[in-house]
Formats: C-alpha cells, sequence, structure tokens
C-alpha cells in the first residue's frame, strides 16, 4: 500500500497507488464522495472432524 517507484521516477508496475491516484483526481470523480469496504473471509468448521463445514470429509467439493 506504498508508492514505489523506479530509480528513474516511473512508477513500478506493482504500484498501484499511481493509477489510483489518477483515477481519483478526475473531476467527475473529485464531485464523489468514495465509499470503502472491508471484506473478512472465515470458514466454520465442523467441530467433531475439524474440517470444513458442508465439504465431503478429507476432499473437496465440487464444481459450483
Amino acid at each position: 500500500m506504498c508508492d514505489t517507484y523506479a530509480p528513474s521516477g516511473a512508477p513500478i508496475a506493482s504500484n498501484k497507488r499511481h493509477a489510483a491516484a489518477k483515477i481519483f483526481s478526475h473531476p467527475d470523480v473529485v464531485a464523489e464522495e468514495p465509499w470503502y469496504g472491508i471484506e473478512q473471509e472465515y470458514t466454520l468448521l465442523q467441530k467433531d472432524t475439524n474440517w470444513p463445514l458442508g465439504w465431503p470429509i478429507g476432499g473437496f467439493p465440487g464444481p459450483q
């Protein structure tokens, strides 16, 4: 989550903040109020087997 640049001053490929700053400074976007959210993932485990709930014991679920 930091700005990273090459010695030449150009942003490196993984510098996502540089691209975001360009987007958020656009006049159409400046007038908006951005919303941010945090996503948390979790897994429920079966108490007796300590395996994910709904999964076949020792295996993986089928394709969705």
